[in-house]
């Protein structure tokens, strides 16, 4: 009887052991798919934010070489007329672009015609690129040269035609320092995690943009490079070789032979399953199948939010500036802040004033232009103000907005608001016209229990009431109610600037 019975202990303990085992191996197989699965939708997670930074860095550049087109638009003449006219209308052009850029005006056939005060350290960087530049214009599209340094300071030469009677008259060059242009930001709006590193480097290698600013202009790691290399010119992912390998995506930003680069860990990349120890692997067999269904419902919620972000559009293709979409979730955040923490937040409503009938008199190819040249000054005046945390969109049409934040935003507000007014009362060239418009300011602060946009432009209408006043409304009371517009009532809306309008 006591064989039988130890015979019996044995077969249970036997049963349990083959149970358990049978358990292991399968737990063994799902977590390695599940991790196999992992490090598949991981990948095409990061060409995906690879791929809308491209996009991001792509319509930046784009926007730029634009900008810079519709100022030659009025440079035609100017390659003909005497130096002192072709400067002046130089020094007017460069003026209105992004970061005041040096910049220099050539014949077709190649001659200077006039520079800016600024440009005498660019031009023995442009003699090493216009070639190149030039090649790139007949192919097509804006000339964009590897980085140089002028002065010391990393320095990109865009070039654009200037149109004449009957074809070309001449080619715009303008040098534009890159610890000045906000390119950065343009290309770092994705999380890609802790441990990567986002650049974009021309063909030679050298960072366009970085995440310290001091690395602007230096060559990219090596090991990087040459994982990118390998990818051809069409981009992709690779990973290197070697005791701590990093896994590189390779994206071309479309102008110049520019490459996105993002370069990555790989244990971070592919996720913690694919490096774990092979003897936890078995101690942790059932806690490894809870995690990896944890991890899988975790990512596939971030991959959606990822998605969601690149099918969204977040720059105004026509000014550059960031588009409604991406002021609301601005507006969302500082709103959020100010009832947390008690952050300071204003809102600069604009609308440009005489816009309407310069785009039905001279068409809206005109118009478009004078859009992109009142962004520019917008840019210009907010980047001005100091306010780091400021945020400049374009609604759409001929509205704009800026966003403010700090302990004490209202001075701000004030300043950015009567600088703007003064910018945008300054006359615009369009080709052969000189047009004046001007804008009209709202300006609302938050407060509990209000909608701050509909205040701002309830604001910035009861402003355009007072349009002629010799002093600019305070308050929207303080409009005279026969001329302002009809409006649904509402409480006494936040403090308004006005702007005399031309």
């Amino acid at each position: 009887m006591k064989i039988v019975a130890a015979l019996r202990r044995l077969g249970v303990v036997t049963a349990v052991m083959l149970l358990v085992l049978a358990a292991g191996a399968t737990a063994m197989v799902v977590s390695d798919r599940s991790t196999a699965a992992q490090g598949r939708v991981l990948r095409q997670d990061r060409l995906t934010l690879a791929t809308s930074l491209a996009t991001l860095a792509r319509g930046y550049f784009g926007q730029l070489a634009e900008a810079q087109a519709a100022a030659g638009q009025a440079l035609g003449p100017a390659v003909s007329a005497p130096p002192a006219v072709a400067a002046a209308s130089l020094d007017h052009a460069a003026a209105a672009l992004t970061g005041k850029p040096a910049a220099v005006l050539v014949s077709v056939a190649g001659e200077p015609v006039a520079a800016t005060g600024n440009a005498a350290p660019l031009g023995a960087a442009l003699t090493q690129v216009q070639a190149s530049l030039t090649r790139q214009l007949l192919a097509g599209q804006p000339g964009l040269s590897p980085v140089a340094f002028v002065n010391g300071r990393p320095t990109v030469v865009v070039a654009v035609p200037v149109p004449g009677h009957g074809g070309t008259a001449g080619v715009l060059f303008a040098g534009y320092d890159l610890t000045v242009l906000p390119v950065a930001s343009y290309v770092q709006q994705l999380d890609v995690g802790s441990h990567a590193s986002t650049s974009v480097v021309d063909p030679a290698g050298r960072m366009v943009t970085a995440a310290s600013p001091a690395d602007v202009g230096r060559l990219e790691p090596s090991a990087v490079l040459t994982a990118a290399s390998r990818l051809g010119p069409a981009g992709g992912v690779a990973e290197t070789s070697g005791p701590s390998p990093v896994v590189v995506a390779a994206y071309p930003v479309g102008l110049g032979g520019w490459m996105l680069l993002v370069d990555q860990p790989a244990p971070d990349f592919y996720g913690s399953l694919l490096h774990a120890n092979a003897v936890l692997h078995w101690v942790l067999l059932g806690l490894l199948v809870v995690v990896s269904a944890a991890l899988l419902v975790l990512h596939h919620r971030r991959q959606s939010a990822v998605h969601a972000m690149a099918g969204v559009a977040l720059v105004d293709t026509l000014t550059g500036l960031p588009n409604r979409v991406a002021f609301t979730r601005a507006l969302e955040a500082s709103m959020e802040r100010h009832r947390r923490d008690g952050m300071n937040v204003a809102l600069l409503f604009c609308d440009l004033d005489g816009f309407k009938s310069v785009n039905d008199r001279l068409g809206h190819a005109a118009g478009d232009r004078l859009l992109v040249a009142a962004a520019s000054r917008l840019r210009t005046v907010v980047e001005a103000s100091g306010n780091g945390r400021a945020v400049m969109a374009r609604l759409g049409g001929d509205e704009f907005t800026v966003l403010l934040e700090g302990a004490d935003v209202k001075p701000d507000a004030q300043r950015v608001a009567e600088a703007l007014t003064g910018a945008l009362s300054v006359p615009f060239v369009l080709g052969a016209e000189e047009v004046a418009i001007g804008v009209s300011v709202g300006v609302a602060y938050a407060q509990p229990g209000r909608d701050l946009l509909r205040d701002a432009d309830l604001a910035m209408y009861r402003t355009k009431a007072v349009r002629r006043a010799k002093r600019p409304a305070t308050t929207p009371d303080e409009a005279p109610e026969p001329s302002a517009p009809q409006v649904p009532s509402a409480p006494p809306a936040s403090p308004a600037v006005g702007a005399r309008v031309l």
